[in-house]
């Protein structure tokens, strides 16, 4: 891996969902938030990457060298497209509504 701190993802896979420590409930939306990622990748123009859930699982390591405060973003999502993030990090909530956004463009325009 490289030095960049996104270069370590947890991808967010029907397989691993288990494995994340959220409800059951939160599990169920994951689930689903992943079949409309699907149908989401399913419209997409060919030239493009797919994009993909990643679950943040490490904590934010603390820099000396920061002034200011240093946030956490262990337990919160970000949606990945090859190798560049979208967006910013996001709590459950926000990344199905981006995904809902996400899937009014491209069902309406592809």
């Amino acid at each position: 891996m490289g030095n960049n701190a996104y270069d370590d993802k947890m991808i967010v896979t029907e397989n691993n969902i288990k494995d994340i420590p959220i409800s059951d409930k939160d599990k169920d939306l994951l689930n689903a938030l992943l079949q409309d990622l699907e149908e989401i990748n399913h419209n997409l123009p060919l030239h493009i990457f797919d994009i993909c859930i990643d679950w943040i699982d490490k904590h934010t390591e603390y820099s000396p060298e920061r002034v200011d405060p240093c946030p956490d973003y262990y337990g919160m999502y970000r949606l990945w497209q090859g190798n560049k993030t979208l967006g910013i990090e996001m709590d459950l909530e926000v990344l199905d509504y981006v995904l809902a956004v996400l899937n009014d463009i491209f069902e309406d325009d592809y």
